[in-house]
């Protein structure tokens, strides 16, 4: 049994009118809805640990590919947006490394349960933190690059 119906929904209030960002955006919210959607499969542990690494390594590539941008544009918060997405990697990675220490506790066998408990840990993680660095932390930016481009246009 899968889930249908996807866990993170992409809204217009998620777009940013940059394409290759939103387009970006909109990959790594399927990734954690590929994980929802895994929900109730035979090989959910597998799938977990597949869509961890997923979601860290292209998350790292979206967030190379923004720094790029704000570095290009001088943007006067771009440390502190490193650092949010450092944090983000570092908690993937994080979790990735507890699910391991679970699966190893030889001779003990992770019930499904508990393997869907940590697939929900990581929605609920990956769902509040895009969301929220979308909505909040991103547009920071995009009022930052906004004012740069009205600057621009009005000969100033």
């Amino acid at each position: 049994m899968s889930n249908e119906q996807p866990y993170i929904v992409w809204t217009e209030e998620l777009k940013t009118d940059f394409p290759t960002i939103d387009i970006q955006h909109k990959k790594i919210i399927d990734i954690a809805n590929n994980l929802h959607s895994s929900l109730g499969s035979d090989n959910l542990q597998e799938l977990i640990k597949t869509h961890l690494s997923q979601l860290k390594i292209y998350s790292a590539v979206h967030f190379r590919f923004e720094e790029k941008i704000l570095q290009n544009h001088n943007y006067f918060l771009l440390n502190e947006h490193e650092c949010l997405h450092d944090a983000f990697v570092g908690e993937l990675i994080k979790l990735e490394e507890r699910f391991s220490e679970l699966e190893n506790k030889f001779p003990r066998i992770l019930t499904y349960k508990e393997i869907e408990s940590f697939s929900w840990e990581i929605l609920n993680f990956v769902s509040k933190w895009w969301l929220h660095h979308i909505l909040v932390e991103d547009k920071k930016y995009l009022d930052f690059l906004q004012k740069i481009a009205d600057t621009y246009d009005s000969g100033n």
